[in-house]
């Protein structure tokens, strides 16, 4: 990949931006080079290709402050964008918190987030893995029908400078993989999909995936709505990891805290989880998705404890909220695009393991629901901590055994109660959903609205 800071130079930028009247200016360069390459029923849809830079601005007059951004080719370019942010920043209302830029971009550290192997996959080769990727989910002998099969790729160059003096470069490697299935049986439905994210092509378990989605369609036909009740519940890794990341992750960042929209605040150094639950926020685990050496403000990254032993230790928070309360950033900052905003965020929200597998989780269970996959987890509410979902594929469990699938039914329940009063179990072997990686664990007598 052509540095982009060959292309465009920032330093010339920021001394432009204040020739033009500001007083602060950092400006973010993101060169991304992604494939796409999706499957359908039996055949290769579509592939994708795009190179695109795009520069990003925060451009400070006094306490006015804007943000603007687009996509660039050359030097004119980055400039004519400068000019549209210094107009809007001139047109802006004063922030009363604004204390200033980062005054130094460093890293925190080395960390593996670069897989050579994804860059040298060509296009034949990517599609060719497609191609056999949708052949096993429909092998003759199969029930089985490919929906969709997807494999995108990419490779992310990230410069960022400020006025404070000195720029700094990450660059990265990002793989997904999306596999849906569905029976061929016309008289019953059944279908399932998974995916998995990580920054190196190994990390994506390709045929792991697909024999996992192969096993579940065929199970998803017997599925049905159980019977209301409260019932001990087995979470697989990537469900309650899903669940932790719109039902608590929010409660601890700082810009939530200051808003009052967290139920955690004022509760630092108080037990609020189960003593069993550490949370760490580990930016250093390699390849996975949250991994960076320094935030998106250009503030090195650190592994910080957010929960230990079930004690709220710490917030998470960028420059600008740090700075509201006098004092340093936790190095949290992200970005949904160089010209957004930045707040604070997890890099990787770790829950920690336990001793046992989930043969012994449900072994132990004289009834329990193994809850596989949900929807609207994501509407859960991070103010109160109530969760909500609909269990779409689970299993009834007694004494280890399968009884019945099941799906259709919602699961509610706190998520403070989830990980405090009520954990029963925490499992070995950590999934992640997006950013937060979490182990199984099991709960008891969470509420299951079915049928009757």
């Amino acid at each position: 990949m052509e540095q982009v800071k060959e292309l465009i130079n920032l330093e010339r930028i920021i001394k432009k931006a204040e020739e033009l009247g500001a007083s602060e200016a950092e400006v973010i360069l993101m060169n991304t080079r992604s494939r796409e390459v999706m499957g359908v029923k039996d055949r290769i849809d579509w592939i994708i290709q795009s190179d695109v830079v795009r520069i990003g601005f925060r451009v400070v007059i006094g306490r006015k402050v804007a943000y603007y951004g687009s996509e660039v080719s050359t030097q004119g370019d980055a400039i004519k964008a400068l000019e549209a942010a210094i107009k809007i920043a001139k047109v802006m209302s004063e922030d009363k918190y604004w204390s200033g830029l980062p005054s130094k971009l460093s890293r925190g550290g080395n960390v593996l987030i670069y897989d050579d192997k994804i860059i040298k996959l060509s296009t034949d080769e990517a599609a060719n893995l497609v191609f056999e990727g949708l052949k096993t989910l429909s092998s003759k002998d199969s029930l089985i029908e490919p929906v969709g099969l997807g494999l995108n790729t990419s490779e992310v160059e990230y410069v960022i400078a400020n006025s404070h003096g000195g720029l700094i470069r990450r660059l990265s490697t990002l793989a997904t993989l999306y596999v849906e299935a569905k029976s061929r049986d016309s008289g019953k439905e059944g279908t399932y999909s998974d995916y998995v994210i990580s920054r190196s092509l190994e990390g994506l378990k390709f045929y792991e995936l697909i024999s996992k989605v192969k096993e579940r369609v065929i199970d998803a036909l017997r599925a049905k709505p159980i019977e209301t009740r409260r019932i001990y519940s087995v979470f697989e890794p990537k469900v309650i990891a899903g669940i932790i990341m719109a039902s608590f992750l929010p409660a601890v960042t700082a810009d939530n805290v200051q808003a009052n929209r967290s139920p955690l605040k004022g509760k630092i150094g108080e037990q609020v989880l189960n003593k069993e639950v550490t949370i760490i926020d580990d930016p250093f685990r390699p390849f996975l998705y949250g991994s960076k050496p320094f935030d998106d403000e250009g503030v090195a990254t650190r592994t910080k404890e957010v929960v230990s032993s079930g004690i709220l230790k710490t917030f998470l928070y960028d420059h600008y909220t740090a700075k509201k309360e006098g004092r340093e950033s936790t190095g949290n900052a992200r970005r949904d695009s160089p010209s957004s905003r930045p707040r604070p965020w997890a890099t990787n929200l770790i829950i920690n393991e336990g001793n046992a597998s989930m043969e012994e989780i449900l072994k132990d269970c004289k009834e329990c629901l193994l809850i596989s996959r949900t929807i609207g987890h994501w509407l859960s509410n991070p103010v109160s901590g109530q969760v909500n979902a609909t269990i779409t594929h689970g299993y009834l469990i007694r004494s280890g055994e399968v009884v019945d699938v099941v799906k259709g039914v919602t699961v509610s329940g706190n998520i403070y109660d989830m990980l405090g009063k009520d954990l029963d179990v925490i499992g070995k072997g950590l999934e992640c959903y997006m950013n937060v990686c979490s182990p199984a664990i099991r709960v008891k007598n969470i509420t299951i609205a079915g049928k009757g």
